[in-house]
């Protein structure tokens, strides 16, 4: 079906799609690359769920209704909404690079542990505001939305949901926080976080079963999860036993 699921099309989150690259892909409704399913480990990029008939829904550029898990999702495009994914679920996800006019990142999500950088909500010259170029709806936990763009001033989000984030401006809600989030290098794209990161230790713990971060490194380190995508992972401590100064 060439509506949905330009790449991956499942018949719900049970069937289970892993280590994939899903790229290049088109869905004239619901889910560029991915409609439904869950998707673990994949790179999702470069699909499109665009419908070119005025008031046509284009959801889910990247996916659309999935449970996304240590994913990659960057470069989609929807329109209007959704560019990276459209309702669903991102866990552990970096989500870069992706447009539409809501949600240029996620639309309706929710939206945990992840970073949403460098996405963006365009204006497509019909009627009603765009924005949220980072997020819009749904819900955002421990997440770093930050560096999005779009138009009306709803650049990082949109109808925001959010709790120990950080972003700009502040969403209201708990824990979040609005600091640089200082990456390791942000203009050659690598977004995990430096040594002096605001958004070490600084969310709140998640169930037991997120295990590792999107690079497969400890999930939890220093007892409290990290913001973002990417846990920070220091040097083990060395303890020196103290020096015996005994008198005989």
């Amino acid at each position: 079906d060439d509506q949905m699921g330009g790449g991956v099309l499942c018949t719900s989150v049970s069937a289970v799609v892993s280590n994939c690259v899903i790229a290049g892909n088109f869905a004239g409704h619901y889910g560029g690359g991915a409609y439904s399913g869950t998707l673990i480990n994949c790179v999702i990029t470069d699909n499109q769920a665009i419908n070119l008939f005025i008031g046509g829904l284009g959801q889910g550029g990247g996916a659309y209704a999935s449970d996304l898990r240590n994913c990659i999702i960057a470069t989609n495009r929807a329109n209007p909404q959704g560019g990276g994914a459209c309702f669903g679920s991102l866990t552990n996800c970096l989500v870069a690079y992706n447009s539409a006019k809501f949600g240029g990142g996620a639309c309706a999500a929710t939206v945990v542990n992840c970073t949403v950088v460098q996405n963006g909500a365009y204006d497509d010259g019909l009627a009603g505001p765009a924005g949220g170029g980072g997020v819009s709806g749904g819900y955002t936990l421990n997440s770093i939305v930050v560096q999005n763009t779009g138009p009306s001033g709803l650049t990082n989000f949109a109808s925001p949901a959010m709790s120990y984030c950080c972003t700009v401006p502040d969403p209201g809600g708990e824990g979040n926080i609005t600091n640089d989030p200082a990456f390791k290098d942000f203009a050659s794209g690598n977004y995990r976080l430096g040594s002096n990161s605001p958004c070490i230790n600084a969310g709140t713990n998640l169930p037991p079963d997120l295990s590792v971060d999107l690079d497969g490194r400890p999930r939890v380190v220093d007892a409290v999860v990290d913001v973002g995508a990417y846990e920070y992972q220091h040097l083990p401590f060395i303890i020196v036993p103290p020096v015996s100064h005994s008198v005989l």
